[in-house]
């Protein structure tokens, strides 16, 4: 009977500590204390390294939206564990006007800053510092931020700033109203860190040059299913990558800004979503190291990949399985899309369809039998198939001179290809000879 009723009491204990595993259910007078905190501790804990959960509450926090917590935060922040601990936040708004910090973790590792969920928790930065510092003076390891709203009130300058941070998560988080990056990733030491599941919306008069997401230093960090919802006339680049290589972003969603990403190190961005309400180009690649935008859903923008005057070399940019329907210029080899240049009436020269340059497949037609004399915009290895899809034949001029000596073709036999209606023929650029040659025809 005895054992009985300790394993009711023991299920009583387990079964609080997750009801009020938030902090409570918005009373204040709930809170978990004694041996079912010391429960909810090791639950909160979860695969992080945490050995002890830390409730701000405890050391003074009022969390009400009124009165300022930064105090009792830093007294709940020393009381953490040299390694490990969980800095908890229950339900409520947690405040101050400081021109420093709310939350500020130095040279600690493993450490975790939780809330009880984004809409349930929040810190306000009413000040002009800001929200979260993690700062290493050479690399911190193993921080966990999560589950909680960063609100700036317009005022503050970062969200969450870093420096040297490696092997970390910012996860389901809601960050809103900050003036300067929302997120900073700095130092030498930045290293695989990912940021996911997180809404970012810029401040109210926020600097063009500041970011929702800035990398400017580092290795091999990840961006994956956020939705950067910056407004437009605020950020004018959701993220900067530019120093941080190499860069992954997955299911991201982008509302408004100038550019999606600005990068100069090698970058795949997988599954992006580009809601281009004020958005005029997806990625920005700024060196020649491989880009590849994969399975892009949107429209009404300018370019997937904006190159301007073609400065990064296109056998470095590639996009695959665009939507592209709206007539959006497509930088970037587009593997599987098909253009359909306009009907030929007369004899081409140079041979350039708006829209097509890096497209695999042209559909061409003619209104009479038409010579086509060379093909603009050749890069070495690129691979183009011409079908006929008209009533007439078109002809491919072999080494024509009336043609620019990089633009003409070499069909094989030393004559000029006829391709007949419904027929094509398949060309690569050769670039050692400058000359694009015919491989296969039907």
């Amino acid at each position: 009977m005895r054992l009985g009723a300790l394993f009711a009491l023991t299920a009583i204990i387990v079964a609080l500590a997750f009801l009020f595993l938030s902090g409570g259910t918005g009373d204040p007078r709930l809170q978990i204390v004694g041996p079912a905190r010391s429960v909810a501790g090791v639950l909160r804990a979860r695969a992080s390294n945490a050995s002890e959960v830390i409730n701000v509450k405890e050391f003074g926090a009022r969390g009400d939206g009124l009165a300022d917590d930064r105090d009792a935060i830093l007294r709940a922040v020393t009381a953490l564990p040299s390694r490990g601990g969980v800095l908890f936040f229950p339900c409520g708004t947690y405040l101050t006007r400081s021109a420093s910090a709310l939350v500020t973790l130095t040279d600690r590792n493993s450490a975790t800053i939780e809330g009880a969920g984004s809409p349930c928790t929040t810190l306000q930065q009413a000040g002009p510092g800001n929200g979260i510092e993690l700062i290493g003076k050479t690399e911190i390891t193993n921080i966990v931020v999560r589950d909680l709203t960063l609100d700036g009130s317009n005022r503050a300058a970062k969200g969450i700033d870093t420096q040297n941070l490696k092997d970390s998560v910012i996860e389901r988080l809601t960050i809103a109203g900050f003036l300067d990056h929302a997120i900073d990733l700095r130092g030498l030491h930045n290293l695989h860190n990912v940021v996911r599941q997180t809404r970012i919306t810029a401040g109210a008069g926020a600097l063009s040059s500041s970011r929702a997401l800035n990398i400017r230093a580092g290795n091999q960090n990840s961006s994956e299913f956020n939705y950067y919802n910056i407004g437009g006339g605020r950020y004018d680049t959701a993220i900067d990558t530019r120093g941080s290589s190499p860069f992954i972003s997955i299911g991201d969603i982008f509302d408004g800004t100038t550019y999606a990403i600005q990068s100069n190190g090698p970058m795949v961005v997988l599954m992006p979503y580009f809601d281009f309400h004020t958005l005029k180009f997806g990625v920005y690649p700024q060196a020649n190291n491989v880009t590849v935008v994969v399975g892009e859903r949107g429209g009404r923008m300018d370019q997937i990949i904006h190159n301007p005057g073609h400065a990064v070399s296109d056998k470095y940019l590639n996009v695959i399985g665009s939507n592209d329907d709206t007539g959006g210029l497509i930088p970037g080899t587009l593997m599987g899309a098909v253009a359909t240049p306009q009907k030929l009436t007369a004899e081409v020269s140079d041979f350039a369809p708006p829209r097509s340059r890096y497209t695999l497949v042209w559909r061409i037609s003619s209104d009479a039998p038409r010579v086509i004399t060379g093909l603009a915009n050749g890069v070495d290895g690129k691979i183009l198939t011409l079908s006929n899809v008209g009533a007439f034949p078109i002809t491919l001029a072999n080494q024509s001179g009336r043609s620019a000596v990089a633009n003409r073709i070499i069909t094989g036999d030393g004559v000029d290809l006829r391709i007949s209606p419904d027929g094509s023929a398949t060309l690569y650029y050769d670039g050692a000879s400058a000359r694009w040659r015919v491989i296969a025809v039907r």
